[in-house]
């Protein structure tokens, strides 16, 4: 007899011992901190590797007839200029000296040779055939006189136009050969070209916004649009070329320089919470809301991300409060308090 009853105390004081262990459980409150759920514009993002690029719509090589030697240079790669503005100075080489020299005298000759025909043809003593040979030499003459008038004096070269100037190929010292382009300046502005991998292509539309950055000064940046999208070709290794329209006001950006790029896909206004809030796995993610002062488990999916937003889909709403910090400890039901 008296050992039942003994059993029976002490099954009492276990079941009494676990309620008191339950309730110190559920008595546990879990400091937390909360935002309250609300819209965020989110940007679908894609991102490129690049290189700025002069688009050849109109333009012109800066050349000459005959080899110079380059005095200073003003200008630089990919830079925008003004119609006369000093681009470099130049000096006649010794050759070009001698054939400006050789030029003028040709052209005397020349001229006197006309001189003495005319007279000899007012006589009568000369036929056409020779009137004609006279007047086709002077010509020639005169041609190449005008082709080394400005070869024989040190100057300043100016942009004839407004442009941009590209393919600078100018040395301080240097021998610039005759036909030779110490520079091409263009005036159809210039475009980023952009390798884009094929996986990412299909998410890339004309007239996306694109954000341009220099790969070594990320300071150098500037806006664009996407004016080409080339061909989705499946083959390893294959990148999909990707044309981006840069404005004139923009000149950051030099000609040929690397760039990376961030192409702006997409844009919605959607509920989003920051990507702290989110938990468990890609097929059973969730969140916690303080509901009252509990912790309340909400199963949803996950959308856009852009930076540390994300945008979510499930059994809420806007104005909620959703914990974003202090949620890795929380179970569903658990007391929770509101830290600043």
């Amino acid at each position: 007899m008296m050992k039942s009853i003994l059993l029976i105390f002490l099954v009492m004081v276990s079941c009494v011992s676990g309620a008191n262990e339950a309730d110190d459980a559920n008595d546990v409150t879990a400091p937390v901190k909360v935002i309250s759920l609300k819209k965020v514009i989110l940007n679908e993002k894609v991102t490129a590797d690049g290189v700025m690029r002069a688009e050849s719509i109109g333009g012109r090589d800066v050349n000459f007839g005959y080899d110079v030697i380059i005095g200073s240079v003003w200008v630089h790669e990919g830079e925008k200029v003004s119609k006369g503005q000093k681009l470099f100075s130049i000096h006649p080489t010794e050759s070009t000296r001698l054939a400006f020299k050789q030029s003028q005298a040709e052209l005397e000759n020349a001229r006197s040779e006309m001189q003495r025909v005319e007279r000899l043809s007012k006589q009568h003593l000369v036929g056409n055939s020779q009137y004609s040979q006279a007047r086709q030499a002077l010509k020639k003459a005169r041609a190449g006189y005008d082709a080394l008038r400005h070869s024989g004096t040190s100057r300043t070269v100016v942009a004839p136009f407004s442009g941009s100037a590209n393919n600078v190929s100018l040395t301080p010292g240097g021998v610039l050969s005759a036909g030779t382009a110490a520079l091409k300046l263009d005036t159809g502005g210039r475009i980023a070209e952009l390798s884009l991998l094929p996986e990412r292509v299909d998410q890339v539309k004309i007239g996306n916004k694109v954000s341009l950055t220099d790969v070594f000064d990320d300071g150098r940046r500037c806006e664009g649009s996407v004016i080409t999208v080339g061909e989705n070709i499946s083959s390893p290794g294959y990148t999909i070329p990707v044309t981006v329209k840069v404005p004139p006001s923009c000149s950051s950006l030099r000609i040929g320089a690397a760039i990376s790029a961030t192409i702006y896909t997409d844009s919605i206004n959607h509920l989003a919470v920051p990507r702290s809030a989110i938990l468990g796995g890609k097929q059973d993610r969730f969140v916690y809301l303080d509901e009252n002062g509990k912790a309340k488990k909400v199963a949803v999916e996950t959308g856009i991300k852009d930076g540390e937003w994300v945008a979510v889909n499930g059994n809420i709403k806007e104005g909620q409060s959703i914990v974003v910090q202090g949620n890795y400890e929380l179970s569903e039901g658990m007391a929770v308090k509101v830290i600043q």
